[in-house]
C-alpha cells in the first residue's frame, strides 16, 4: 500500500471541476478513477457519456468530504452511510432532484455502486488494503426498495392525447434556431408513445432502422427533400408515402429485436422529420468535407448511419476532452469517405428525458383536454420514457393479451408485465410527493 501521500488532507475543490486532466495528474483519488474508468471503456462496459456523469459522482462524494476535512483514503463504512443517507447533493447539470433531503432510492444505488467499484480499483492499485464500502454491515447497504420496483403509469386518456400528431406538434412549437429540434421533439414522442421502445432503443436508431416495404426509402426521401426546397418540411408537411413503413429494433441486453409497424399517426410527425434530418446532415457533411463531396453513395451511407435522432449537444469527443479521457477517432479521413463518428452525436438520457418532460407538462398544463394535473394533487408523476413505455405495455397487455405485449414490448419474460397487472395510473400513495 502506498505510505507517501497524507491521508488526512481534503482534496482541494476547486482542482475536481475545473481542470480535470490537471487534477487527475495531481491526486491519486483521481488518477484512482481514471485507471477504473479506463478499464471499463475498454472493456465496453460503460461509454463516454456514462464515465463522465461518474466521474461527477465520484467527485462529489470527495468534495462532501472535503468539508468535513476528511481524506478519501480515510473513509470508513460509517461515512459512507452518512454521504449515502444524507441530502441530495446540488448537481448544476442535472435535472432538480425530485427530494432535497435524501437521496432517492435508485440515486443512492447509483452512488453506492460508483463508491464501491472505484474503491476496488485503490485496492487493486495498492492505496488501500479493504474497500470501506464493503465494510458497510449487509442490513445497512441501500436497497432497491420494492415499492421503487413497481412500474408507474400515466393518469387515463393521456396516452391517447400523447399518440395524437395534433396535440404533439402543439406542445413542441417551432422556435428562431432551434425548428429541426422541434421536428425532431415531436417525432421521438409518438416514436415513444406507438411503439412503447426504451430510452437506449430510442438513442440508438439510426437511418437505416426506418424501412418501407419494397425498399428505396432514401431515394424517396431525398427527392422530397429537393422538391421542399431551401424551406425544408418545417414549413409544408410533404405527405407520406403510402407503403407500409416500420421500425427495425436491435436487441440490447435488456430487450429483443423485433419489427414495430408505423401507423398513419406516427408518420404524420417522423416523416417531415426524415426529410428534415436529411436537410441538416447534408449541410453538416458538406461543411465537414467540403462543398465539393457530393457522392450519392456517400450521402445515402450518411443517412442510413447516422442516428436517426440526433442532438445538438457536444460530441462524445468533446465529453472526453472536458473530462481528460482518451480522445475519439477522427470525425472524417482525406479520402471523402463517410464520417467514423457521428456528423452529430446521438440523443443522451438527458435529451430524451427532458423532450418527454416538455412535451407532459405542455399536454397537462392545457385546459381544453380531458386530463387532470397528478401536480396539482400533490403527486409526484414520473416524467420520463419510462412512464410512457410502462403506459403503452399495460395498454397491449389489457387489449392485445400477454403473447402479443411480450413480442412488440420485446420482453424476454413475463415477470416485469405480471407486476403490471394490479397497479393503477398515477399512484396516489406513492412514496415521493411534491411537498404541499
Amino acid at each position: 500500500m502506498h505510505t507517501d501521500m497524507p491521508r488526512h488532507t481534503p482534496l482541494p475543490v476547486d482542482t475536481i471541476h475545473t481542470d480535470t486532466a490537471s487534477a487527475s495528474q495531481a491526486h491519486p483519488a483521481l488518477r484512482v478513477f481514471d485507471m477504473w474508468a479506463h478499464r471499463m471503456r475498454a472493456s465496453g462496459e460503460l461509454g463516454t457519456v456514462t464515465v463522465a456523469t461518474y466521474r461527477t459522482i465520484w467527485g462529489v462524494w470527495l468534495d462532501w468530504l472535503g468539508t468535513r476535512q476528511r481524506d478519501w483514503l480515510s473513509a470508513d463504512a460509517d461515512l459512507v452511510l452518512v454521504f449515502l443517507n444524507g441530502p441530495s447533493p446540488s448537481l448544476h447539470h442535472h435535472r432538480a432532484a425530485i427530494r432535497t433531503d435524501r437521496l432517492a432510492n435508485f440515486t443512492q444505488q447509483r452512488y453506492w455502486r460508483v463508491l464501491r467499484a472505484v474503491y476496488a480499483q485503490a485496492v487493486e492499485s495498492g492505496w488501500l488494503v479493504a474497500n470501506p464500502v464493503l465494510d458497510v454491515e449487509e442490513a445497512k447497504r441501500p436497497v432497491v426498495l420494492q415499492r421503487s420496483r413497481l412500474p408507474q403509469l400515466l393518469p387515463p386518456a393521456v396516452l391517447a392525447l400523447l399518440q395524437d400528431p395534433q396535440v404533439v406538434t402543439a406542445c413542441y412549437p417551432p422556435k428562431r434556431g432551434n425548428a429541426w429540434c422541434a421536428l425532431r421533439d415531436r417525432a421521438a414522442l409518438l416514436v415513444l408513445a406507438h411503439c412503447g421502445i426504451t430510452t437506449r432503443e430510442l438513442m440508438g436508431l439510426r437511418g437505416d432502422d426506418v424501412r418501407m416495404a419494397g425498399g428505396g426509402l432514401w431515394p424517396l426521401v431525398e427527392a422530397q427533400v429537393q422538391a421542399c426546397g431551401a424551406h425544408g418540411a418545417a414549413h409544408q408537411p410533404p405527405a407520406p408515402p403510402t407503403g407500409e413503413m416500420w421500425l427495425d429494433v436491435t436487441r440490447d441486453l435488456e430487450t429483443v429485436g423485433r419489427r414495430l409497424v408505423l401507423n398513419e399517426a406516427v408518420l404524420a410527425c417522423l416523416w417531415p422529420w426524415l426529410l428534415e434530418r436529411q436537410r441538416v446532415l447534408a449541410q453538416r457533411l458538406a461543411h465537414r468535407l467540403g462543398a465539393g463531396v457530393s457522392s450519392p453513395e456517400l450521402w445515402q451511407r450518411v443517412y442510413l448511419e447516422e442516428p436517426l435522432f440526433m442532438s445538438r449537444q457536444r460530441s462524445d469527443a468533446q465529453i472526453a476532452a472536458d473530462h481528460g479521457l482518451s480522445p475519439a477517432r477522427d470525425a472524417a479521413d482525406s479520402t471523402g469517405e463517410a464520417p467514423r463518428v457521428s456528423l452529430l452525436p446521438p440523443m443522451e438520457a438527458s435529451n430524451v428525458y427532458c423532450l418527454v418532460k416538455k412535451g407532459l407538462e405542455g399536454l397537462l398544463g392545457r385546459t381544453d383536454l380531458p386530463v387532470q394535473d397528478p401536480r396539482k394533487l400533490g403527486i409526484n408523476m414520473a416524467t420520463g420514457a419510462a412512464i410512457i413505455r410502462n403506459t403503452v405495455l399495460k395498454h397491449w397487455l389489457d387489449t392485445l393479451g400477454l403473447s402479443a405485449t411480450l413480442e412488440l414490448g420485446g420482453l424476454r419474460s413475463t415477470e416485469y408485465l405480471r407486476s403490471m397487472e394490479t397497479i393503477q395510473p398515477v399512484d396516489a400513495d406513492a412514496e415521493d410527493r411534491v411537498a404541499g
